[in-house]
C-alpha cells in the first residue's frame, strides 16, 4: 500500500472524526425544548447519554484510527527513503 495512500486515509479519517465532534457539539444544546413532552425526563435522559456517548467513542476511535494510518504511512515512506 502506497504511503499516499495510507495518508490520504488519515485526513478522511481525521474528517469524520472532526464530524463526529460537531455532532457531540450539538448535543450539549440541553434545554426543555429538545426533548419530547410525552416521555419522562430520565428517559430522555438516558437516550441522550447513550447517543452522546456513541459520538464520543466513534469520534476517539476515529481520531485513533487517523494516527494509526498517518503513522504507518509515514513509516513506509521513511522505509522508502532510507532504502535507497
Amino acid at each position: 500500500m502506497s504511503s499516499k495512500l495510507l495518508f490520504v486515509a488519515s485526513a478522511l479519517t481525521l474528517l469524520a472524526a472532526l464530524a463526529s465532534i460537531i455532532l457531540l457539539e450539538g448535543m450539549y444544546d440541553v434545554n426543555r425544548y429538545n426533548w419530547e413532552q410525552h416521555l419522562s425526563l430520565e428517559e430522555w435522559n438516558r437516550a441522550w447519554r447513550a447517543r452522546r456517548d456513541l459520538y464520543q467513542w466513534s469520534g476517539l476511535c476515529l481520531f485513533l484510527v487517523a494516527c494509526a494510518f498517518a503513522a504507518a504511512g509515514a513509516w513506509l515512506r521513511n522505509r522508502r527513503l532510507t532504502r535507497g
